[in-house]
């Protein structure tokens, strides 16, 4: 069976309208939204959060044009007293490049019909294509995400971070230190308050608490997602438990520590 394609398009997230029927659909069911919410014909604010501050969106069309996935993000250039920035230029002791970027993904969904088909692999290989960022972050609770962005950064020369620990495919795992300094810097970017493990919680408006099985994932990310399950466990279902995922381009990682 040939694979199916799907069109990658691009548009400032300003420009797009949030309240079209499509959109809402893809946002409800990739998302999980509750049967009793189903009918609404509107995004509650944290649903439409992702595409209202969102710089840029890519989307993934259909042979019939509609929109079937999508990858938010927000840019984060080098410029002077941008919070994100100037956290980690501190730790590192080093002045950076002012022409670099980091990406901060806001969200990205799939409808659950057509998952499995790589669309959104597709989104985030565009998304590095398009920009080069040095650094990309955001914040998950769910291991198939962390094992997608693992995956797919690696093939562009990435490394990845859950966390305090590294999860980049067949890599040496006791580096994980080297990831430190970034992760600390997402976590000022996402005015998060994390404990010790690097852990801190979030409303379930934005994500559900959930305890995922772990089982059938690669060791290094069973071991990555034990302090989250932990911290899930202890505060029970009211909040959600999440850290950073983190990928940093390995040529800057190599600059900074060699």
């Amino acid at each position: 069976m040939a694979e199916k394609e799907y069109q990658i398009v691009s548009q400032p997230g300003y420009t797009i309208d949030y309240t079209q029927h499509n959109l809402i659909q893809l946002i409800r069911a990739g998302y999980g939204a509750c049967n009793e919410d189903a009918q609404e014909e509107q995004l509650t604010p944290v649903q439409s959060y992702e595409y209202r501050n969102a710089d840029k969106v890519y989307f993934a069309l259909n042979e019939n044009g509609s929109e079937v996935g999508s990858l938010s993000i927000g840019l984060k250039p080098n410029i002077e007293n941008d919070p994100f920035w100037m956290t980690l230029q501190t730790l590192l002791h080093k002045t950076l490049d002012i022409n670099f970027i980091a990406c901060e993904v806001y969200g990205i969904v799939v409808y659950p019909q057509v998952r499995r088909e790589g669309i959104a692999s597709r989104l985030l290989s565009r998304m590095i294509e398009d920009l080069n960022p040095q650094i990309i972050f955001g914040q998950t609770n769910v291991p198939e995400v962390v094992l997608l962005r693992s995956k797919v950064a690696k093939l562009y020369s990435y490394r990845t971070f859950y966390g305090f620990c590294e999860t980049t495919p067949s890599f040496d795992y006791k580096r994980s230190s080297d990831g430190k300094p970034f992760t600390h810097a997402s976590f000022i970017a996402q005015e998060a308050k994390p404990n010790e493990s690097g852990i801190y919680t979030i409303s379930t408006h934005i994500l559900p608490s959930n305890i995922p099985n772990i089982d059938n994932f690669p060791l290094q990310i069973q071991k990555a997602f034990e302090p989250v399950q932990n911290r899930q466990r202890e505060i029970g279902k009211e909040q959600t438990a999440v850290t950073s995922l983190v990928s940093v381009q390995d040529r800057l990682l190599r600059r900074l520590y060699e």
